[in-house]
């Protein structure tokens, strides 16, 4: 199974366009930098720091990191997924980490495919200072567009 053109569009939506690289959060107290539709940029990459990219380089990098997502959906799931429910894991991974979508994954695989959403729906929060979690807005709009789409209901068509 692959992420759908149709969900990268949709992915990308919510991560927003940036052209140059943008100060993105730090590990191990060492800058992080992003680009494009959210691309953490790589030690390998010095050119991207002070690229312009397109939106077209945008989303060859954003289908480049969902495909790390798409291996590990692919590797940890033991039931058959559709077109819908594989797109919603994808791009709930895109968004939370390997970490939280390993949690939807054990879910999925020990309790069924009705277990899934709730699961997903818990993951609506950010952390705007150490130890402080709120609910993100935004985060519960994506989270339930990520339900609708695991439920075959999302009608909402994206334009690029």
């Amino acid at each position: 199974m692959n992420v759908s053109n149709e969900q990268l569009q949709r992915t990308a939506a919510h991560e927003g366009f940036v052209a140059t690289a943008y100060k993105d959060g730090s590990s191990g107290g060492v800058q992080k930098y992003s680009i494009g539709y959210g691309h953490q940029i790589q030690a390998n990459e010095p050119s991207l720091y002070t690229e312009t990219i397109t939106k077209e380089k945008g989303l060859s990098l954003l289908n480049g990191d969902m495909q790390n997502v798409v291996r590990y959906v692919n590797q940890n799931s033991k039931k058959s997924l559709n077109q819908g429910q594989a797109d919603s894991l994808f791009d709930f991974g895109f968004n939370c980490g390997v970490g939280a979508l390993g949690n939807v994954i054990t879910v999925l695989n020990e309790q069924g495919y009705g277990a899934v959403p709730a699961k997903m729906a818990l993951y609506n929060k950010w952390q705007p200072t150490p130890g402080k979690y709120e609910v993100n807005p935004d985060l519960v709009v994506r989270r339930q567009e990520n339900i609708d789409v695991w439920n075959g209901v999302f009608k909402k068509k994206v334009h690029s």
